[in-house]
């Protein structure tokens, strides 16, 4: 009984180290994924979007007036996985930049100086611009509002606008 039960103790030991030496091995495997500096692998295990929201939405501006333009988003990250939530927790992820930029009719990017981003909550955020500090021409402008993290698009919203434009209503289409 004593020799059963000795051999017994040594199987068990024989498979207790055989379970940790394949979990160190199986940990040693996945270490070398996570950190070995391929951004594209964790990168597949991780979807993230940004989808902005127009709050402020008005498309039509003065000659005297300030452009403004208020967005609210969301940033979603879906993992797929258990590796990609250990890879997402582990790994330092940066934060997303959100830049705005105004495009001309030509679709050529304006030049615009004094841009203040401002973040007004968690998740929105506010452009103002001052058009007689930027030199603009009365004309039709979008502005675009991109999201990007670690040179990757999350997200883009475009808004079209006019600015310093003159509309007349008549009440009759021909006047005699």
């Amino acid at each position: 009984m004593l020799k059963n039960n000795k051999k017994l103790n040594r199987k068990n030991k024989k498979r207790r180290f055989f379970a940790f030496a394949g979990f160190i091995f199986v940990l040693l495997i996945f270490s070398v994924f996570l950190f070995s500096g391929k951004e594209d692998l964790r990168e597949s295990f991780l979807e993230e979007k940004v989808v902005f929201h127009s709050i402020y939405s008005k498309n039509h501006f003065k000659s005297t007036e300030e452009l403004r333009f208020d967005f609210t988003y969301e940033h979603t990250k879906q993992r797929n996985g258990l590796l990609a939530n250990l890879a997402g927790r582990l790994s330092k992820e940066n934060e997303i930049s959100i830049k705005g930029e105004i495009i001309d009719f030509k679709g050529e990017i304006v030049d615009v100086y004094n841009a203040g981003a401002e973040y007004l909550k968690k998740e929105k955020i506010s452009f103002k611009f001052s058009p007689e500090e930027n030199n603009f021409k009365p004309g039709k402008y979008s502005f675009k509002v991109t999201a990007e993290k670690n040179g990757k698009v999350l997200g883009i919203k475009e808004q079209d606008f006019t600015w310093g434009v003159l509309t007349i209503n008549f009440n009759k289409s021909i006047y005699t």
